[in-house]
């Protein structure tokens, strides 16, 4: 027995050979998912799981009936997959209690904790994968959740035996649920630009390392880490100039070029084919014994493969570079194709992150067998409020250097109107 994604390459002869059984991903539903994750995480906290089943389930319940009905992923998805990553985003607040080799006290602000960041996950699991033009309307839609209204009618969904849940989170003042992030430590929603050090304008850059930190980057970064350090795998998906390749290689300098993690960068094209992409991975693994490879001994890797869906299909429509990747996270390996042998290599200690743009226009649409091993998180083209921050600061940058001559206090005074009208124009033109 086995599973397809669909008949597309099979011809009659073919199904008429074979028993077919048809299930959908909607009649098995997203319930057993949080169903049988709640019954392990109860081994863990006790009774609290069941504050965390409800939540779980009528959120689920809610955000993924409305974004059925109204949202738009550009990298296409279904529920179950949705949920799943809602539970790995979840994952990251309690990876660290489930910590054998170390006794870990739950706190007794467990309950309230986990109650937080069951919101979290959901806005930056279902919400965080739409577009910037249905990412707007769940942001209100999720408001009136947190508002305790009654969404069911409201916006019409079609939820059986729907019960209204009163959300006891309060998340503050706020504009967006977006801009917050849920420090678990400090009991507390934070604006993700306070979760950085203030941004100080560097002298001693050129213009080409130049890195203006926005919401967005700040929020990447953070994702980023998270996701990684608790064993998931992140994947960005945005349109070209969201510095989705700027941002995450600068995040990999940073926090994963240390005495734990060593990183990879590698980006496709067009021609990437399996055997280039095997070759360039496996030269960076150490033999740690037999039939088994990784990064430098007592270190992690992390792979970050930039424009991933750019390999073009096969006759078959399948995309070998990512079909050999789609190997490892499935069956932990590849075969060795330098040797006559042919052995099997266990690929160990090693993570993967990964960037695309979203299909079309020489993109394509990559395997739902390989995006479900993600979480997928979007990024948008940035605002006009991040625009003008990233110039204004390049500006200051400007000015900062030519002090002798310097410019006059005139020049300067005029640094927000050079900005708003240049970006006006380029968005014109």
């Amino acid at each position: 027995m086995f599973e397809v994604e669909d008949l597309s390459q099979a011809s009659p002869a073919t199904v008429s050979r074979c028993g077919m059984v048809l299930m959908e991903p909607k009649q098995l539903g997203h319930t057993p998912l949080i169903t049988s994750y709640c019954n392990n995480l109860e081994k863990l906290i006790g009774k609290i799981s069941e504050t965390v089943r409800g939540y779980m389930h009528y959120l689920s319940d809610c955000c993924i009936e409305y974004t059925n009905k109204v949202g738009k992923f550009p990298v296409p998805t279904d529920p179950n997959f949705l949920v799943n990553s809602m539970l790995n985003m979840f994952e990251c607040y309690v990876k660290d209690w489930r910590s054998t080799e170390v006794a870990v006290k739950i706190p007794k602000e467990a309950d309230e904790m986990l109650q937080h960041a069951v919101l979290f996950a959901h806005i930056w699991s279902i919400g965080v994968a739409l577009d910037e033009f249905t990412r707007p309307k769940f942001d209100v839609f999720f408001q009136d959740i947190l508002m305790n209204e009654d969404v069911n009618a409201k916006y019409n969904l079609d939820l059986p035996n729907f019960e209204l849940k009163k959300v006891a989170v309060k998340l503050g003042e706020y504009k967006s649920v977006f801009d917050l992030y849920f420090d678990r430590d400090k009991l507390a929603w934070i604006n993700w630009l306070k979760t950085v050090p203030p941004y100080v304008v560097p002298r001693d850059v050129t213009y080409a390392q130049l890195i203006v930190p926005t919401i967005d980057s700040i929020r990447m970064n953070k994702l980023m880490t998270m996701l990684v350090l608790n064993g998931k795998y992140p994947m960005f998906c945005g349109p070209t100039g969201t510095g989705k390749s700027i941002t995450v290689g600068n995040e990999l300098m940073r926090s994963f070029d240390n005495t734990e993690w060593i990183y990879l960068n590698m980006s496709f094209s067009a021609q990437t084919s399996a055997n280039q992409t095997q070759r360039i991975i496996d030269g960076k693994m150490e033999k740690r014994r037999k039939g088994v490879y990784g990064p430098p001994l007592n270190k992690m890797g992390l792979i970050f493969v930039d424009d991933l869906n750019m390999p073009q299909k096969e006759v078959y429509g399948a995309q070998p570079p990512i079909e050999l990747l789609r190997q490892w996270m499935d069956y932990g390996g590849w075969y060795d194709i330098d040797t006559n042998e042919k052995e099997y290599r266990h690929i160990v200690g090693v993570s993967f992150c990964t960037a695309m743009g979203p299909p079309g226009g020489g993109r394509n649409a990559i395997s739902p067998r390989y995006v479900r091993h993600f979480n997928v998180i979007y990024i948008e083209p940035y605002s006009q409020e991040s625009m003008n921050y990233i110039f204004n600061n390049v500006m200051d940058w400007l000015f900062l250097i030519n002090q002798n001559p310097s410019y006059s206090g005139g020049i300067k005074g005029m640094r927000d109107n050079i900005v708003n009208n240049t970006i006006t124009i380029y968005k014109l033109i």
